[in-house]
């Protein structure tokens, strides 16, 4: 039987320890690693799911800036129109006010209304007295300021008067809106 008989010391297992600890080190690197990536992931897909709902809401604010846009250019639509109403003459209604103070429609020659505040009114009449009270019942109403009679001749047995009036135009479209 041999012994053998070993007189080298025993090496102490001194690379186990930094062995150990640098499996630790790759394996927490390996998993922070892993978790990076997972995170960067998440990220991506929520800036994506961001930006798809940014893209809406600006699709949005757009079709709303659009709507916006029709409902500004319908208020501006109204308010011309109701410039529109203001400024304009009611001729309708001042020829049939001249007609209604006539004895006869059939009297009625001519009615011209000019563009700035007078109108003229060619009608016949049995008497001169009947032009007198014709033009001072249209110088009862609010809206005439002044009367002219232009020219009055006498055809066959009717007179024919040519009379110039000249009107308030904001009194006689104030008059004419409370009448109807």
């Amino acid at each position: 039987m041999n012994t053998e008989i070993n007189f080298l010391e025993k090496q102490p297992k001194k690379y186990i320890v930094p062995l150990v600890f640098g499996i630790i080190f790759l394996f927490l690197l390996a998993v922070v690693l892993v978790v990076l990536v997972y995170q960067q992931n998440q990220y991506v897909k929520s800036i994506e799911v961001d930006q798809h709902r940014v893209s809406q809401m600006e699709q949005s604010l757009r079709e709303k800036n659009q709507q916006n846009a029709t409902v500004e250019h319908f208020k501006e639509l109204q308010g011309l129109i109701s410039e529109i109403e203001y400024n304009h003459v009611p001729n309708v209604a001042l020829y049939n006010a001249v007609l209604e103070l006539l004895t006869s429609p059939n009297q009625l020659t001519s009615f011209t209304y000019s563009e700035g505040n007078q109108f003229t009114v060619e009608a016949s009449f049995n008497q001169l007295e009947d032009v007198a009270n014709y033009v001072g019942m249209l110088l009862d109403e609010i809206y005439i300021i002044d009367a002219e009679l232009s020219n009055v001749y006498q055809a066959e047995e009717n007179y024919q008067a040519t009379l110039t009036f000249e009107v308030d135009v904001d009194s006689m479209r104030e008059e004419f809106n409370h009448r109807e």
